[in-house]
């Protein structure tokens, strides 16, 4: 720790003008990198929003799709619309499908 008005490092002025512009343009840079780097992760942010909705939207068409192959697969068997949707639901157990979860997830 040098006490005030030590001079740590001796140079001209020019050198101390040199060192202040290198420094300067070593800012201007790493501004810049960080806005491309800004922008790359909103994109980013952007794009996962929208493969979230379209993951989404194709798990309910699954869904969809799994909920009537096994409603058609009960409905031969059945004697009311209950006893056919407990047999939609028993097929789809079997088969492991949680096309009938309660959230939707």
């Amino acid at each position: 720790m040098g006490c005030e008005g030590e001079v740590i490092v001796e140079m001209t002025p020019t050198e101390a003008v040199s060192m202040l512009e290198k420094a300067w343009q070593e800012n201007k840079r790493l501004r810049q990198e960080n806005a491309t780097i800004t922008a790359e992760r909103d994109a980013l942010f952007v794009l996962t929003d929208r493969l979230t909705a379209e993951r989404d939207a194709l798990r309910a068409e699954r869904d969809e799709a799994r909920r009537m192959w096994c409603e058609a697969e009960a409905v031969g068997n059945c004697l009311s619309v209950d006893d056919m949707k407990r047999r939609a639901r028993a097929e789809a157990k079997r088969r492991e499908w949680d096309c009938y979860k309660e959230d939707g997830k």
